[in-house]
């Protein structure tokens, strides 16, 4: 077995991981964190529809999303200690206004929660990523990786990976 000594190059099959379908959400205890403009799907179990987000800035967000037989939806949005901030019908698009902080949404079928699936998409431009941002000290290393993903067939990043030579 060879030993490669200086630095490994690790390909990260990214867009395999976030293009392969939509996300599923979790419980209260597990909710799932909402990706910016994401599609989000929701099953028939309400207790397992939740999700979590987080707004740096007071503003506006955007929900689109139908059941799987084109229904409206019901939206229900908490903040951290679990009050209701905004309940609404989307039928298919509605806008709210929230403050900056923490919050929980929970979602389903507006005619007969928990007897139908559906996705939808949540946007703001002040929603949080979900990792956060990269520290500065590694936004060069992400974009120079890109750059030679990109290079070599778009759809992943090569990362090098130093190797202690022991």
């Amino acid at each position: 077995m060879n030993v490669i000594r200086g630095s490994l190059v690790v390909i990260v099959l990214i867009q395999a991981m976030l293009l392969s379908g939509v996300a599923n959400a979790g419980t209260i205890n597990n909710a799932d964190i909402i990706v910016n403009g994401q599609l989000e799907q929701f099953d028939l179990d309400p207790a397992n529809n939740w999700y979590t987000f987080t707004l740096s800035s007071s503003g506006n967000v955007l929900f689109s999303g139908i059941d799987n037989s084109g229904g409206d939806l019901r939206l229900q949005i908490f903040d951290a200690g679990l009050q209701e901030v905004f309940s609404g019908q989307v039928g298919p698009t509605v806008t709210a206004s929230l403050e900056a902080g923490d919050y929980f949404m929970q979602v389903c079928s507006y005619f007969d929660c928990g007897s139908r699936t559906g996705t939808f998409t949540f946007t703001s431009t002040f929603l949080k990523p979900e990792c956060g941002a990269p520290s500065p000290d590694y936004t060069a290393g992400f974009n120079a990786g890109e750059a030679a993903g990109e290079a070599a067939g778009g759809g992943f990043y090569v990362i090098p990976i130093p190797v202690p030579a022991n």
